[in-house]
């Protein structure tokens, strides 16, 4: 399943295809992620979003190559610049690690160690050829850049001594230190109140402006995507089932399971109307049958889609759904 799009090769900063991660467990082998293929282009932001549990962590750390045990890559292809990361050395992987790709998880105190300075810590992305005072001028620049105040005071601080919202803004810092061209940001709002997710998330737009860098946002908010992406991917147990820009998305939305996710976002003035709720469980992870997964779930089910996986398909430029209804 290759997406193509209004866009040229030398456009493309990351494409993968046909990526399948497997879980070898007791009930037997999980399909965390089961065929799935896009592009991320140069200077944007893409947003995948779904249900906790929907794989998107998942593919996010196989482009690191970083799936915990007992996962595996089980096929398919990573290309950053044309050049397949599955294919390279554990020596290689490193150099691009956090260099050219860098990565901002969801909890910022898990990043960061309680016993080392914030100083100490962001002085390891930037590896060996720089003297103290230079080192020190790269960090606190980072620090301002990601708009922390007193900097320089800040940079002999320990995590405990911070705020989430700082904390957070400077594992951004981390990874922006090495000027990446790619950002993989994994919740990166979530641990945060409503005030500092809207300033992270700006900051991670303006950041991405000035660097000029590509941005993958994982999360399950809507208004998150609406915010700061320019293309969505909606994933469901593993599979990509809506592929568009984000104003299509969000004013022509064609997957049941992505009505579903926008129908079920509070709206105001609607106080007295009960929210909408997704029927049933969430996850089919162990189900190799040729069928919908989303069909036990979906108040428009056919006949058809308990029987046979939908094809991926254009339904409009640009916009790719995987549906027997469209």
């Amino acid at each position: 399943m290759s997406i193509s799009e209004n866009k040229s090769e030398k456009d493309v900063c990351l494409e993968v295809k046909n990526l399948k991660v497997y879980f070898s467990t007791s009930k037997g082998i999980l399909r965390a992620v089961d065929d799935v293929s896009f592009n991320v282009f140069s200077e944007e932001i893409l947003g995948i979003v779904g249900e906790s549990g929907c794989g998107k962590t998942m593919t996010a750390l196989s482009i690191m190559r970083l799936i915990p045990y007992p996962g595996w890559i089980y096929g398919g292809k990573i290309f950053f610049h044309r050049q397949n990361l599955l294919e390279l050395t554990e020596d290689q992987m490193r150099l691009i690690r956090g260099k050219k790709i860098g990565m901002v998880l969801q909890d910022p105190f898990s990043s960061l160690n309680p016993i080392y300075t914030t100083g100490n810590q962001l002085s390891e992305v930037l590896g060996k050829g720089l003297g103290r005072n230079d080192r020190k001028e790269k960090i606190v620049n980072a620090l301002k850049q990601v708009s922390i105040l007193n900097p320089e005071d800040r940079f002999y601080s320990y995590p405990f001594e911070l705020s989430g919202g700082m904390n957070q803004r400077c594992v951004i810092a981390m990874a922006l230190l090495p000027n990446p061209e790619l950002i993989i940001a994994d919740e990166p709002t979530t641990s945060l109140d409503v005030t500092i997710q809207m300033q992270v998330l700006n900051l991670l737009k303006e950041l991405q402006g000035k660097n000029r860098s590509s941005i993958i946002i994982i999360t399950h908010d809507f208004g998150v995507v609406a915010a700061v992406c320019t293309r969505v991917l909606v994933m469901y147990s593993g599979k990509i089932v809506e592929n568009a820009s984000k104003d299509r998305i969000l004013r022509n939305p064609c997957h049941p399971y992505t009505k579903s996710l926008l129908a079920s976002i509070p709206k105001l003035g609607d106080s007295k109307k009960k929210l909408h709720t997704i029927p049933g469980q969430p996850g089919e992870f162990f189900d190799s049958t040729q069928r919908c997964l989303f069909a036990n779930r979906c108040d428009q089910a056919l006949p058809i889609c308990g029987e046979e996986t939908p094809p991926f398909i254009e339904i409009e430029e640009t916009h790719w759904v995987s549906c027997w209804r469209t």
